[in-house]
């Protein structure tokens, strides 16, 4: 049926008037309308026609003649085309017997000028012999638009399916000719594939987006749960040193492993120490174990020293000794100090002597400060095994390996005969005065420590001694570089020499000052070419060790400078005023930049990050404060109950350890949380250091960043080794064991 499009004129308000039974046409009636009146004809063909217009009734009162009058009939006689929507129900009769309204609209529109005009859609499967017979009379081959998939399994392929049907409707509303219709379809088409691009697109936008927030919650629970169990472990650790301060050991160490566990789940097992949310069960642990240990070592002074009161040890009965060394009328377990201590190369009075159970081994200690041992079985030389000094009790155990040495102040030290091992442990004893400097070797082994009296030792990396002590002119050590390889050693002392050791020969010493100044502290450089002095009255010296020239640091504080540091690539060099200020000075002796204002009180010494971008100050007033270069303060440390004696950065920058007068030395994470507490210089020891030469006492990481070594009781110098987590928590739990198998309703900290 071929009709012509008549444009919209005046007289026609609508192109389309659309009929259904509401009982089941009234969703297909308005998906119609709706598709129409949105469709857009292609660029092509749109010329001058407007988007279609199409009449509903979407009114729910009940039909009225008077409805039909004021709405129905106006309507269908200002519409230029009557779709009809063929439902099952579209031409039952009514209730009262009455033809169905499309019935009527139907004869109506017939009786019109433009009755020609009508179109037919079916949906829900209406028979089209079911069609009035006006319309099959009429139209006996009359086109009809299949919309039967509407209002089943409605999906994107259906819709489509009857977006495309619609054309047809579209098509004969706008008069197009059959030679454009593949025109149409094309657009069609082309919109169609836009759509499901636009459909996948946000499909893809939502999926992602949707994965986006999932996880984002996933990240936000998990942060929340990390910073909850982060909090946990925080307020255990708290919570353990509380009850450790207060006396309560069990309860404490049962705290901080349960705070430790709980840190376990936050970081890696490898994770160092300064990657944990919080360092709270570390210092408990690292607190409570070293309270252990140090009650266990007092308990074993005080036995050994009870012992030891009684008398020295002479016990060589077991000792098979060569002849000339028993005294005449003496029996065969005896023998003579003097020979024996000339046998042994002892260069003093013998203290204590014994032989291992087996009898093979002969061990002996002198006024000299060494602990000497032989091998009876093989005729070997007596040979050098470690220093102590006045060490007059000797204990072995059955093993035959192993003995401790006590010497009069209750020290106690452990030694190992087994070959590898031998030597000392975890302290290095033998200087007779407070170790001022201590230095590594760029490989971590050697050692060298320098005391108040002058004297400089090298140690190896097994603890013993390497040869006899080298003198520094009675003069105390305040500064000691030692090269790669320990081959090459330079010295400061407080009486301006430096002091050479090369090759096993130490070189003759050279004055870094004509006068007679005084050294307090000095700072030697990373490849040992440079050295930097703080000279009592309130001076400082640079030296460049290469070419002999040297500058002066004057007229930057107001008073005496405490302690100076040179920056990793020697380019700066930082001084510590009593004044309250640091200073930053170019190797020139011109200052770099304004003097910073620490707000310490006596500011006591100052030190470099190993990327000399960062300073850390000593402070009098207890507190460690991180600068940078320009003097902007990026860190504080409190905990220290007296004046800091002296700050060093770990190897990798990320601790920080320090000595204070408070007789303690503690292990910090930049972000200022306490990582751990050991014993340092006590005492009288502490006032020594800082009083009357004025210098802090030793104190240095090991090149791999693993121990801090650090001056300690007279003579000596102990080496903390700092233990990772998963080390803490097992040495807890194993001193836990015998606690826990006592008592069985224990809480069940450890796995």
């Amino acid at each position: 049926m071929r009709l012509e499009y008549m444009g919209s004129p005046a007289k026609f308000d609508f192109d389309a008037f659309i009929s259904y039974r509401r009982i089941d046409g009234t969703g297909i009636a308005r998906w119609l309308r709706t598709r129409l009146e949105r469709y857009r004809l292609p660029q092509g063909l749109a010329a001058d026609r407007k988007p279609i217009r199409a009449y509903l009734d979407t009114a729910f009162e009940r039909a009225t003649e008077d409805f039909w009058l004021q709405n129905i009939e106006p309507a269908l006689r200002r519409s230029r085309f009557l779709i009809v929507v063929l439902t099952p129900s579209v031409f039952e009769a009514r209730n009262d017997g009455e033809p169905s309204w499309v019935e009527r609209e139907i004869r109506l529109f017939l009786s019109l000028p433009n009755g020609r005009n009508i179109l037919v859609v079916t949906a829900g499967t209406n028979p089209l012999d079911r069609l009035p017979e006006s319309l099959r009379a009429q139209f006996p081959r009359m086109d009809v638009v299949d919309l039967n998939e509407f209002g089943r399994r409605w999906s994107f392929t259906s819709r489509s399916s009857l977006q495309d049907r619609t054309l047809t409707l579209i098509a004969r509303i706008y008069d197009i000719a059959d030679t454009d219709m593949p025109l149409l379809r094309q657009e069609e088409e082309r919109r169609r594939r836009q759509r499901t691009r636009r459909v996948v697109t946000g499909a893809v936008s939502l999926v992602i987006v949707l994965s986006a927030l999932l996880i984002f919650a996933l990240v936000q629970w998990s942060r929340a749960a990390h910073e909850r169990t982060a909090a946990e472990a925080r307020s255990l650790g708290l919570a353990a040193q509380q009850d450790f301060d207060s006396g309560r050991h069990i309860q404490a160490l049962f705290e901080a492993i349960d705070g430790g566990g709980k840190l376990r789940m936050l970081a890696p097992r490898d994770a160092e120490l300064d990657e944990y949310p919080t360092a709270a069960p570390l210092l408990a642990l690292n607190r409570i174990l070293q309270g252990i240990r140090e009650r266990n070592r007092t308990e074993h002074e005080q036995d050994s020293m009870r012992l030891q009161s009684e008398s020295s040890t002479t016990d060589l009965s077991r000792c098979a000794l060569p002849e000339g060394l028993a005294a005449p009328g003496v029996a065969r377990s005896g023998s003579t100090d003097s020979g024996l201590a000339t046998f042994m190369g002892h260069r003093g009075r013998i203290l204590a002597k014994g032989c291992t159970p087996d009898g093979r081994y002969l061990v002996t200690t002198a006024t000299d400060g060494t602990v000497r041992m032989t091998d009876l079985a093989l005729s070997q030389s007596a040979q050098l095994i470690g220093l102590q000094g006045a060490a007059r009790f000797l204990r072995f155990d059955p093993d035959a390996r192993h003995f401790t040495t006590t010497d009069v102040w209750g020290t106690t030290v452990d030694w190992d005969l087994s070959g590898a091992s031998t030597g000392l442990r975890a302290t290095l004893t033998g200087h007779r005065s407070t170790v001022r400097a201590i230095s590594f070797s760029k490989e971590g082994t050697r050692l060298v420590t320098g005391s108040s009296e002058g004297e400089i030792r090298i140690w190896n990396s097994g603890a013993q001694p390497v040869g006899d002590a080298i003198p520094g002119h009675q003069s105390a050590i305040v500064a000691l570089w030692l090269s790669e390889d320990g081959t090459r050693l330079v010295a400061v002392n407080a009486g301006g020499e430096m002091i050479e050791w090369q090759d096993n020969i130490l070189k003759p010493s050279r004055h870094l000052m004509d006068n007679q100044a005084t050294i307090i502290d000095a700072a030697i450089s990373h490849d040992g070419g440079a050295v930097g002095v703080a000279i009592a009255g309130g001076a400082a010296q640079f030296y460049d060790l290469r070419t002999g020239k040297s500058a002066s640091i004057v007229g930057r504080h107001r008073g005496w400078i405490m302690g100076v540091a040179i920056s990793p690539r020697a380019n700066l060099i930082a001084t510590a005023g009593a004044d309250d200020t640091i200073g930053l000075h170019r190797p020139s002796g011109e200052p770099f930049g304004s003097s910073i204002q620490a707000a310490q009180g006596q500011v006591m010494g100052v030190a470099f990050s190993p990327d000399g971008n960062l300073l850390a100050s000593a402070g009098e007033d207890g507190t460690v404060k991180l600068w940078d270069l320009t003097g902007r303060q990026l860190g504080l440390l409190i905990g220290h109950e007296g004046k800091v004696l002296a700050v060093r950065f770990s190897p990798n920058g990320r601790l920080i350890v320090t000595a204070g007068a408070d007789g303690t030395v503690r292990l910090w994470r930049r972000d200022g949380e306490q990582l751990g507490r050991w014993p340092g210089l006590t005492g009288f020891l502490a006032e020594e250091a800082l009083g009357g030469s004025f210098g802090t006492a030793g104190l240095t990481f090991s090149p791999d960043g693993q121990s801090i070594a650090v001056g300690a009781s007279a003579g000596s110098v102990r080496i903390y080794r700092l233990q990772r987590l998963d080390e803490l928590l097992d040495s807890a739990c194993k001193w836990l064991g015998p606690y826990r198998m006592s008592h069985p309703d224990a809480p069940h900290v450890c796995h």
